[in-house]
């Protein structure tokens, strides 16, 4: 039963960090499917872009919660000084629910195969060859060693997780980019807007796009608080902003989309009507 346990947590472990590590990569799959498309309507994008940037938040976020519980049961400690109480309380309904799941089936016994194996077995007899020496799988010796291989865990502990802190570190580093690449969109889209060259024609093309400025208000908002939800190293000469370059960034743009939005009162009441049309039939629909 120990052993089971012990089998079944391994499992858990290693499905819990292949469905972090797998939504990290669809992340970095719609990233570049931005990018490829960043000719495409602005109004378009930038909610393609808000959107991805949630997702890729709930992906970082699951993978530290994961990175953080296996770094807590490798010390064995009780302390949540390094983990936020919320990442370890996910990382752990995850695991209890992972735990019910595999539990389930594994008490099925997966009869539909045994049984059409044994079948298969009876019916088929081959001619009977001279056995090769095999190592027996478990021994009735209560002191017997022939069982007790090293396993990579005990070998090096500071190994378990490796794989899902290297995608973290990718994750990371991933959202720096975006950030930047977002960051520059949006400026030069701000200076397009200021220019009038490509926004003049259509009022209400012109609202619905300082509509979208709101939207990426909040964005700057979340992107300053991240920098200290999340701690990043971002002292490598690979980095791609450093903290104070994004926060200054953010600043940057978040003048221009005030300004833009002085410079067109009557557009940004039309869109401030739409968002509260908007929030309106949200309720209504709850």
């Amino acid at each position: 039963m120990k052993q089971r346990d012990m089998a079944l947590q391994a499992v858990l472990d290693g499905l819990l960090e292949a469905t972090a590590t797998e939504k990290l990569i669809k992340c970095l799959s719609k990233y570049s499917e931005l990018q490829s498309d960043k000719d495409d309507d602005p109004k378009e994008l930038i909610d393609r872009f808000l959107k991805f940037s949630q997702e890729l938040d709930r992906a970082i976020f699951t993978a530290q919660s994961q990175a953080r519980f296996t770094q807590a049961k490798a010390c064995r400690c009780s302390t949540s000084s390094a983990s936020p109480r919320a990442a370890t309380k996910s990382a752990l309904d995850r695991k209890q629910s992972a735990i019910s799941w595999v539990r389930a089936a594994i008490e099925a016994d997966l009869s539909p195969f045994s049984s059409h194996t044994r079948a298969s077995s009876e019916s088929a007899k081959a001619p009977v060859s001279e056995p090769k020496p095999v190592s027996p799988l478990f021994c009735s010796k209560p002191k017997c060693s022939c069982n007790s291989r090293p396993s990579k865990k005990n070998a090096d502990g500071s190994t378990e997780g490796s794989n899902l802190n290297a995608a973290l570190d990718l994750a990371t580093a991933m959202r720096s980019d975006c950030n930047r690449w977002f960051l520059k969109y949006i400026d030069k889209f701000l200076d397009d807007i200021e220019s009038e060259t490509a926004y003049a024609t259509c009022d209400s093309h012109v609202a619905g796009l300082l509509q979208q400025l709101k939207k990426v208000d909040d964005w700057l908002n979340r992107v300053v608080r991240h920098e200290k939800m999340f701690s990043v190293d971002r002292g490598s000469k690979d980095s791609v902003l450093s903290e104070e370059e994004e926060i200054d960034a953010c600043e940057r743009v978040r003048r221009k989309i005030y300004g833009a939005l002085l410079r067109h009162v009557q557009y940004a009441a039309m869109a401030l009507e739409g968002i509260s049309s908007v929030t309106d039939e949200e309720k209504e629909q709850e």
